[in-house]
């Protein structure tokens, strides 16, 4: 099942499952930038 969105004259189906899946991806890339940070610099003298 998809969305339809109208624009004047052109007509979009938009893949909801495929948008799904994108976003799913998107956050796999985003959670490892995130945690990698922890591994940074340290605080307080060596």
């Amino acid at each position: 099942m998809g969305k339809l969105i109208i624009d004047g004259n052109e007509v979009y189906e938009i893949d909801e499952e495929c948008m799904k899946k994108k976003e799913a991806e998107k956050k796999k890339r985003i959670a490892p930038a995130k945690g990698s940070q922890r591994y940074g610099m340290k605080k307080g003298p060596r």
